[in-house]
């Protein structure tokens, strides 16, 4: 009994694997450096329409600001943090 359900699980592994084998890809991926990039004529401008400086002159920044410095939580897990939205502003 043991050695009819052996034979019938390799025969089923080597049709399920012969149906597998047996299917086309549908997509083939080619990479191609390329060493020489022609320059563009275009300037690329920084379109971000958040400045830095319109930031830092705001009422409502320099409140907040304020207010999380002050806070006891935040100097606790300042150490913890590599940046932050208020960290990176100030860099």
């Amino acid at each position: 009994m043991v050695t009819v359900t052996f034979c019938f699980v390799i025969f089923n592994l080597f049709v399920i694997t012969q149906v597998y084998l047996s299917r086309k890809v549908d997509m083939e991926i080619k990479v191609h450096h390329q060493t020489e990039l022609p320059f563009p004529a275009v300037t690329i401008c920084n379109m971000n329409p958040y400045r830095r400086s319109a930031i830092e002159n705001s009422p409502m920044f320099k409140t907040q600001k304020t207010n999380i410095q002050k806070r006891t939580s935040t100097k606790k897990t300042r150490h913890k943090r590599a940046t932050g939205v208020w960290f990176c502003m100030y860099e």
